[in-house]
């Protein structure tokens, strides 16, 4: 596995990795996490019907499967749970059924799992949010930006693009506080790459994070949906002076173009010690 620009980076946050689709990082999370691990996460989890894969197959960090894969509804689903505060909901296809006297004969409710806890889902919401910063990212390197930062909707957003090899199929999956969508454009049979966009070749930010664009502004216009910003949950905090290469306080000698502010934690992760750099 390697990044599709050719560049190693060697150091890099997962927020910063996450931002720019640094697909070496993720490689090495599975790696230390254990494959099956993080196979069982997404499929009990999740809910994911993945193929089933052995210890040492660490390119399914990045889609690496030989058959089988994920449409578009089922990760879709699976991305909603970080929208609902760590929920996962139950499709609902008809809401309620009325008869011709207008009494309802058939109502479903909303029914949810509880697949982490709200503050997990928050902080990878604010990773997520990254994606879509629209503003060069410091401390990975001069004029570096987010895969999404040409998506901007007008309000707070998060999301996440996806590519497979030659560009056979685009993803980008994005939400707001009250309505998630999911894109998927490609060659249903994946035995030619995809053609070229105006804006180049069809990365998932280019093909199909417009389309995705478009239909948020659409709906949000359409339906006079309000400006909301992602709830914050009781149990996290924002901390300052945090080094991006140590993950620990940052010292006096760390570089200023090292050190973070406003980075979210979850109570009881915060970091207490100063790191080596």
């Amino acid at each position: 596995p390697r990044n599709d620009d050719g560049i190693y980076r060697g150091y890099i946050t997962l927020r910063d990795a996450l931002a720019i689709s640094d697909n070496d990082a993720a490689v090495h999370l599975l790696q230390q996490i254990g494959v099956q691990n993080g196979f069982d996460f997404a499929t009990q989890k999740f809910g994911l019907p993945l193929p089933a894969v052995d210890a040492q197959s660490l390119g399914v960090a990045i889609g690496g499967f030989t058959q089988g894969g994920v449409n578009v509804y089922q990760m879709t689903r699976a991305y909603a749970a970080f929208d609902n505060n760590g929920v996962k909901m139950k499709p609902i296809w008809v809401s309620k059924v009325i008869d011709p006297n207008g009494s309802v004969v058939y109502r479903q409710s909303p029914q949810g799992t509880r697949l982490f806890s709200p503050q997990v889902a928050f902080i990878m919401t604010q990773m997520l949010q990254r994606v879509m910063n629209p503003r060069p990212l410091p401390g990975i390197g001069t004029n570096t930006y987010a895969t999404a930062a040409q998506l901007d909707i007008g309000r707070p957003a998060a999301g996440k693009t996806g590519t497979n090899n030659g560009e056979a199929d685009a993803w980008f999956i994005g939400y707001e506080p009250q309505m998630l969508v999911g894109v998927w454009e490609g060659n249903k049979t994946a035995d030619i790459p995809q053609p070229r966009t105006p804006n180049g070749l069809a990365y998932g930010s280019v093909a199909a994070g417009p389309i995705w664009q478009q239909i948020m502004e659409k709906v949000n216009q359409a339906e006079n949906l309000p400006v909301q910003h992602f709830p914050t949950p009781s149990g996290v905090v924002q901390v300052n002076n945090l080094s991006i290469t140590s993950g620990l306080l940052a010292g006096n000698l760390t570089p200023k173009q090292d050190v973070a502010n406003g980075v979210w934690f979850i109570n009881g992760t915060v970091p207490t010690t100063v790191g080596h750099n």
